[in-house]
């Protein structure tokens, strides 16, 4: 039966443990940066220093990872690994052309923040949840319809 591979234990509370993980990261990111990171314009928003990004540069990135890795490795493992190094490697460019906007237009402000400088802001969460309401029902939608194919 081809549904069996979906939903098998001991895959299953691994893999929805980085979905969820993996989505509280991008939840944070989100509650810092709001909608300035679903731009698809080109545009650069203010430079965001805290909560995530002062550990991370990239954790909207990290958290797309980690949610590919979750939703591959429901079918196994290593396709769960396989996931996330395509994911990983898809943003490469992405990244390297995301660093050029934002120095060409932070300037020294950006070279501080890559040597270190954070901030202490506070999370906006209602800005957080609003941002990610696409991204938590496509993921919400996804899981349940994998849920539904397993029990059939």
């Amino acid at each position: 039966m081809g549904c069996q591979l979906l939903l098998t234990e001991p895959a299953l509370g691994p893999a929805v443990a980085l979905i969820l993980l993996g989505e509280g990261v991008r939840l944070w990111a989100a509650s810092h940066i709001g909608r300035p990171s679903r731009t698809r314009d080109g545009s650069v928003g203010p430079l965001v220093r805290s909560g995530p990004y002062a550990r991370l540069q990239n954790p909207l990135y990290v958290g797309n990872t980690l949610m590919a890795a979750g939703f591959g490795a429901l079918s196994s493992p290593p396709l769960g690994l396989a996931w996330a190094l395509v994911t990983a490697l898809f943003y490469v460019p992405i990244v390297r052309w995301e660093r050029q906007r934002l120095q060409a237009t932070h300037g020294d402000a950006y070279a501080a923040y890559r040597d270190g400088a954070t901030s202490d802001a506070p999370a906006d969460w209602r800005r957080g949840v609003r941002s990610e309401r696409s991204t938590l029902l496509v993921w919400s939608v996804a899981l349940t319809a994998l849920g539904l194919r397993s029990l059939l």
